[in-house]
């Protein structure tokens, strides 16, 4: 016997007068996007790039106050600190971009009307935990706008179902190819979702950023083919 205080997950395509949820929707997209720069940081700290200044750096502090670090210990570790976290500061500034970007689709979302879209929801019991919206990009392509689960959901196929709902209304509606853009490689997870469901890269292009660049972290449009 199913424990009725277990919520039940389900897939809804929200209306235009769905407003209290479409806010919702907004918001999770919103939280989600403002995850990215986190990602960014991490990738960045991980990368050679990184530990191959940060190793020489530190190795020239410990050389040049070699012998001040007996009868100074406490200020030396203070005055370490200090400039491990300027060179974590001057690298992490790479990843506003990301920053801006959350804001600038806050903005323009603000009202949750998403005008055009198509937005298929997962939620679970009352709470939201997953979201796609598709518009018409042309008269047979459609565009992904957003497609983002709640952290603690995923990896458990909620983007898998809501991806295959979204192109399966799109082929009831005719539709021949679909688009949508990701950061790679901080979205891989996506990608491969992608991938496997017969989205191939369509064009690669750098971020507005030089360090960015210079990592490896660009914008990669994908498409398929429905028909």
């Amino acid at each position: 016997m199913a424990d009725e205080s277990t919520p039940e997950l389900k897939y809804e395509t929200l209306k235009q007068s769905d407003l209290d949820e479409r806010k919702s929707t907004a918001e999770l997209v919103t939280n989600i996007l403002s995850e990215r720069r986190t990602r960014c940081n991490v990738y960045i700290f991980k990368h050679p790039y990184f530990i191959s200044g940060f190793i020489p750096l530190m190795s020239i502090f410990l050389y040049t106050y070699k012998d001040h670090f007996r009868d100074q210990l406490g200020s030396m570790i203070l005055f370490s600190s200090g400039v491990t976290m300027a060179y974590l500061l001057l690298w992490s500034r790479s990843s506003e971009y990301f920053d801006t970007q959350t804001k600038l689709w806050a903005e323009s979302n603000k009202d949750a009307s998403f005008p055009d879209s198509n937005v298929i929801v997962a939620k679970y019991g009352d709470r939201i935990i997953g979201a796609i919206s598709l518009s018409e990009k042309s008269k047979n392509s459609a565009l992904i706008n957003f497609w983002v689960v709640l952290r603690p959901y995923r990896n458990a196929g909620l983007g898998k179902d809501l991806l295959k709902l979204a192109l399966d209304s799109m082929k009831q509606n005719e539709v021949n190819s679909v688009s949508l853009s990701i950061i790679s490689p901080l979205e891989q997870p996506a990608e491969h979702i992608l991938r496997k469901n017969g989205f191939a890269s369509t064009l690669t292009s750098n971020l507005p950023s030089k360090v960015l660049t210079a990592i490896g972290i660009r914008n990669v449009e994908m498409s398929c083919k429905l028909n």
